[in-house]
């Protein structure tokens, strides 16, 4: 029997060209699937003296190919999340725990107002039973 799973996928990293916290920046992370899967983590570490807002957000008409090509660039809902995850002018650490979403897509979005950082951060998923 086997259980579908999302292992550690990176969303933000110097790797991917998302990761400085600067200016007036918004940095989005890829989009990630998570079809057949119920529960989602997102973890995000942050540097430097960022102050700003994170953004969940989940979309049902957004598609792409299995080899990553866009075919619908869909429409983007944020999830409300009480309280809203922010980086308040310091290092920081922030996990982001979602369950039973019903989306097909999701992406976490960063709006930096002012400061400077380095953001990392992964999501995990899995599916509830096997």
């Amino acid at each position: 029997m086997s259980k579908n799973v999302l292992f550690k996928t990176p969303l933000f990293s110097s790797a991917q060209g998302n990761s400085v916290m600067t200016g007036t920046s918004v940095l989005t992370s890829p989009n990630i699937n998570i079809k057949f899967l119920d529960n989602e983590g997102v973890q995000l570490h942050f540097t430097g003296t960022p102050t700003g807002t994170f953004q969940v957000q989940v979309s049902n008409d957004h598609d792409e190919s299995d080899a990553g090509n866009v075919i619908a660039v869909g429409n983007w809902v944020s999830v409300v999340l009480n309280p809203a995850p922010v980086a308040a002018g310091a290092l920081g650490d922030i996990y982001i725990d979602l369950n039973q979403l019903s989306a097909m897509w999701i992406r976490v979005v960063y709006t930096n107002s002012s400061g400077v950082g380095v953001l990392t951060g992964f999501i995990a998923a899995k599916a509830v039973g096997g």
